[in-house]
């Protein structure tokens, strides 16, 4: 996982403005990531970013009415935006982005993950 604090931070920025996808990704105007949004991304052998996938964590909703469980609010991972740069071996990284986030988003108790 990646964010505003890890170094190829601007890097992991460029590749999804690369992508045509900075409207998927809530950054403030510091570059800070949202609290309630998570990224993960690849690095080739040199350490440049060459895959990103970002899910973001909201509550469940039935019928008009957030879920909850024991009071507390059911949540979901839903997917973003994802993609790899030029060259890199995307659906094998994609796949692999996909695998960790989806276990990183049952680590943060979301019930649901939606692509």
């Amino acid at each position: 996982m990646v964010d505003h604090w890890h170094e190829a931070w601007p890097d992991v920025l460029d590749l999804i403005d690369r992508l045509g996808q900075t409207d998927c990704i809530l950054v403030d105007d510091e570059g800070w990531l949202s609290a309630r949004q998570c990224v993960t991304a690849a690095f080739d052998p040199a350490g440049r970013v060459v895959a990103q996938y970002c899910f973001r964590i909201e509550p469940v909703e039935r019928d008009g009415k957030i879920l909850t469980d024991a009071g507390k609010v059911v949540v979901r991972a839903k997917v973003s935006c994802a993609g790899e740069d030029a060259g890199a071996d995307g659906p094998v990284v994609l796949q692999v982005l996909r695998e960790n986030a989806e276990q990183h988003a049952a680590s943060l108790g979301c019930r649901e993950f939606v692509a």
